[in-house]
């Protein structure tokens, strides 16, 4: 018999996910779960943005730092909400 996810992992996890949409996170509960990723992710892509939108020549090695540093952040929050939505989880 495989071990039952703890009673805050579920919470977070139904907290973190909105209702009738199981895959689409929700912004709101995603930003206060991960406030400091939140903040990183955010700084990323404003640097991206602004290297690629705002800097003529765009900065290509600016962008593609902020955007390595997006992917980076996701993956981590998208391993960590897999893991506290996964069965053994704590």
């Amino acid at each position: 018999m495989s071990p039952q996810p703890s009673r805050r992992s579920a919470q977070v996890t139904a907290t973190v996910l909105n209702p009738g949409h199981s895959s689409r996170p929700n912004d709101d509960a995603l930003q206060a779960v991960y406030a400091e990723q939140y903040d990183s992710l955010d700084t990323e892509l404003a640097r991206a943005e602004i290297a690629l939108l705002h800097a003529t020549p765009e900065d290509i090695r600016t962008a593609r730092s902020a955007l390595r540093g997006l992917r980076d952040g996701l993956t981590d929050v998208a391993l960590d909400l897999e893991a506290r939505s996964s069965p053994d989880a704590p």
